[in-house]
């Protein structure tokens, strides 16, 4: 779900995104919205949103959405100063947190690299969530690592991993 990162208007979430100034009914109806539009999905992450995930108001009215639903929540952690996760756990929401970003440079080499990193911090941590975009560099960076990280760890869903989660 797109929001509203600390730099904005300077840099622009994308359409529909969810913005502090908003109400809470607009938030709730836009998220309506974007679950309509895909009515198969299992959970939400943000994209963007380092100032959105940090106004517990404005958080509540979107988690409450993602509870009506049973929606999970993935908190993307643009900014450590997230409550999303938080409020997610408190509101009995499920939820997990990302640990590592793969491609936020475009570059296959960096986004192999990075990788390379979620096998390494699943292997310490026994699991690893990496986020990235559907973009050609994160899918030939994928393709080239696939075979190679297949023998380091197991790829899983990331409900897999939120509905095993150690409460």
């Amino acid at each position: 779900m797109p929001m509203q990162p600390d730099d904005y208007p300077g840099i622009n979430p994308g359409k529909n995104a969810l913005l502090i100034d908003m109400s809470n009914d607009k938030i709730r109806q836009l998220t309506e919205e974007a679950i309509k539009k895909l009515p198969d999905a299992i959970g939400v992450n943000n994209h963007m949103g380092s100032a959105f995930v940090q106004n517990k108001n404005k958080m509540e009215a979107f988690l409450s959405v993602l509870k009506e639903h049973n929606l999970f929540f993935l908190d993307s952690e643009t900014t450590s100063k997230t409550i999303g996760w938080r409020l997610a756990e408190t509101d009995g929401i499920r939820f997990a947190r990302r640990n590592i970003f793969l491609d936020n440079v475009k570059n296959v080499k960096y986004i192999e690299k990075q990788l390379f990193k979620a096998a390494d911090y699943a292997k310490l941590h026994k699991i690893a969530i990496a986020i990235g975009h559907d973009r050609p560099l994160t899918e030939m960076a994928l393709a080239q690592t696939r075979n190679a990280l297949s023998k380091l760890v197991d790829f899983v869903e990331v409900k897999t991993v939120i509905d095993n989660q150690i409460k």
